[in-house]
């Protein structure tokens, strides 16, 4: 795995998750009407360096992670209280679950 911007972060959210917001918003009150929500949960926000070391973990690949150490100015993070205290979104699905249903599904396991 070559990771270029160890630091960098980004929220990830499993796509059931996703696809559980989107019928939440559409079964709700009409009051929420164009209103804009960030879909995802807080402790999602990872950056490539640390889903870079649990797909190793989990694949159980160690020695196969090459980083480099490049800048990257698009890094950031999403506040997902707004989704939680007005739908009461909550994700069931966490960053290992995901990485091992993908490895499943290729085969990798």
């Amino acid at each position: 795995i070559e990771v270029k911007s160890k630091n960098s972060k980004r929220p990830f959210l499993h796509i059931n998750d996703a696809i559980k917001a989107i019928i939440l918003v559409i079964k709700s009150e009409k009051g929420i009407a164009g209103e804009i929500f960030n879909v995802g949960s807080n402790d999602m926000n990872y950056s490539m360096g640390e889903i870079a070391k649990k797909i190793v973990n989990i694949a159980k690949k160690e020695n196969s992670l090459v980083v480099y150490d490049e800048k990257d100015e698009n890094s950031f993070t999403m506040n997902c209280d707004k989704i939680n205290k007005k739908l009461g979104f909550k994700k069931n699905n966490d960053l290992e679950y995901g990485i091992n249903e993908i490895l499943e599904k290729l085969n990798y396991r």
